[in-house]
């Protein structure tokens, strides 16, 4: 049994991913509960962006019926927000996890408290404009529009 943390259950994820045999749909299954359940997760942006580009995961698999139908909705241009460091943003090289909330992207970054490593930095909300079918997915579970997007 591996116990995990918020702060170490995509480092969990990781460990079972390269050990173990998985299919498809458990790997997607697993992915997301560990993806919505954890926190600083930019510390796995490469890792996690070559994982969504080597087709290990359904994308479409890891989204509710609820949350395909939010997608699918959506017009094709929109406006997401990610909450980030002002080296972050200078630097163009932006993590994955956006939103379609402009205050949740600035709760994220100013108020909550489970931001240790960048408790010290300069932060902002930084704002796209992104074709839909450039979304890989999108989460809803906590309420949150929780955008996966890869800038660049």
């Amino acid at each position: 049994m591996i116990k995990a943390d918020s702060f170490t259950r995509m480092d969990a994820f990781f460990h079972i991913l390269d050990n173990y045999k998985l299919d498809k749909s458990l790997i997607s299954y697993a992915f997301k509960e560990a993806y919505i359940d954890s926190d600083n997760l930019f510390k796995h942006k490469l890792r996690i962006k070559e994982l969504l580009a080597n087709s290990k995961i359904d994308l479409r698999q890891l989204m509710s019926r609820n949350e395909r139908e939010i997608l699918n909705t959506l017009p094709n241009r929109v406006k997401i927000y990610r909450g980030m460091t002002i080296s972050e943003k200078e630097s163009d090289d932006f993590g994955i996890s956006w939103t379609l909330d402009q205050e949740r992207a600035a709760f994220f970054v100013f108020k909550y408290q489970r931001n240790y490593s960048t408790d010290q930095l300069k932060k902002t909300v930084h704002q796209l404009e992104v074709r839909k079918e450039d979304i890989l997915a999108l989460f809803n579970d906590r309420e949150e529009i929780e955008i996966i997007y890869l800038h660049n």
